[in-house]
């Protein structure tokens, strides 16, 4: 993986858990760092979740190649998108500021929305599979095309010399074929003036 990728991804990472903490930094420690973990633990299973789904029917190759790319990226994106607003409504629970029962209502909203950005991110991750197989498909048709031209122009110029060469064979068979004839009527004609 390119090495500029490899630090937006540890940047991303690192913006995702500081959003996250900034929301719950008036828990306790062990709090903060369960609720961390859990969500990363959380949203990397529902990423390769997605992200195996939609690999179905894909050259596994190229499946296994952009796995690691798309699921280390797609973490903190979702973690910036859903985590900071859930611990938020744990926090306010914690403080009593609002009841349990709104609290899970929130949890049951959030999750559905979750869903449906798990759902386009099956099919934004299925589009980039059919990308990169087409690309590597034509990547692949213009290598062959390139290797039929080269034996098509060396089969040519092979064609060419044997055409040549026959040229040159008939020639010569020619040539004797005269050198022949001309031998056979001097012949002739020796015959005819002894006769005469």
């Amino acid at each position: 993986m390119n090495i500029y990728l490899m630090i937006a991804i540890v940047i991303a990472n690192a913006l995702a858990i500081a959003i996250v903490y900034q929301f719950i930094k008036k828990l306790e420690n062990k709090e903060k760092i369960i609720i961390i973990a859990v969500s990363i633990a959380v949203m990397y299973i529902l990423i390769s979740i997605t992200y195996w789904i939609s690999g179905f029917g894909i050259n596994a190759t190229i499946h296994e190649q952009s796995k690691n790319f798309i699921t280390y990226l797609f973490v903190p994106v979702n973690m910036i998108l859903f985590v900071p607003y859930l611990a938020y409504q744990y926090v306010n629970v914690k403080e009593k500021h609002i009841k349990k029962e709104k609290f899970l209502k929130k949890v049951m909203i959030t999750s559905c929305l979750l869903l449906a950005v798990l759902v386009i991110e099956f099919f934004y991750f299925r589009n980039i599979q059919n990308n990169i197989t087409t690309i590597g498909n034509n990547a692949n048709n213009i290598s062959n095309e390139t290797q039929g031209n080269a034996t098509q122009n060396e089969n040519a110029n092979e064609t060419q010399e044997n055409t040549t060469q026959e040229e040159i064979t008939n020639q010569e068979v020619m040539n004797e074929v005269q050198q022949i004839d001309e031998q056979i009527k001097e012949q002739l004609n020796k015959v005819k003036e002894n006769e005469i």
